[in-house]
C-alpha cells in the first residue's frame, strides 16, 4: 500500500520490487518503476490540486531538504499531472494508461476549468520568470504555490 496523490493504493498490479522494498513496479498507469522519490512528488503535486497552500509549501519545503531539484524533479511533475489532467478535460485520453487515466479524472473534479486554465498560466509565467529575468526558480514555484486559491 502506497499513497497517490493523497490517497492509499493497494492494487493488484503493484508488486514490490525484490531488491528493495522501497520500491513499486506499477504494472499499468506510471508505466515504470515508482520509487520513494516518486510517491513524494505525486503527493505533493495532489497538496497542490487540493488547493491545501500550508500542506503544499510544508511538502515542498521537504522536497528542498530532500535534495530534489526544482525545475528536473518538482517543475516536471506538478507540468506532467497538470497535462494529464488537461487532456482529461479536452477527451484526448487515448494516449493515457488506465491508472494515470483514474488519478487524472479525480484530480480533474479538484479545479474549475477556469481555475486550471489560471493556474497553468501563471505556472508557466513562473517558469519564464526564471528564464527571462534570472529569478532562482525555487522562489519563482515557492511564490506560485503560496497563491493557491
Amino acid at each position: 500500500m502506497y499513497t497517490l496523490f493523497g490517497e492509499f493504493v493497494a492494487d493488484p498490479e503493484l508488486e514490490l520490487d525484490e531488491k528493495s522494498s522501497n520500491v513499486v513496479t506499477v504494472k499499468s498507469g506510471y508505466g515504470g518503476v515508482m520509487t520513494d522519490r516518486d510517491k513524494q512528488l505525486f503527493a505533493f503535486a495532489d497538496t497542490i490540486f487540493a488547493s491545501d497552500r500550508k500542506s503544499a509549501w510544508l511538502a515542498y519545503q521537504k522536497l528542498l531538504t530532500d535534495g530534489f531539484g526544482v525545475e528536473a524533479d518538482i517543475h516536471s511533475k506538478v507540468w506532467w499531472v497538470i497535462k494529464s489532467v488537461q487532456a482529461v478535460r479536452s477527451g484526448n485520453v487515448s494516449d493515457i494508461k488506465p491508472f494515470t487515466l483514474k488519478k487524472a479524472q479525480i484530480t480533474n473534479t479538484k479545479w474549475s476549468g477556469e481555475l486550471l486554465h489560471s493556474r497553468t498560466i501563471e505556472f508557466l509565467e513562473s517558469i519564464i520568470e526564471t528564464r527571462t529575468l534570472g529569478t532562482p526558480s525555487q522562489y519563482t514555484l515557492e511564490k506560485w504555490i503560496l497563491t493557491l486559491p
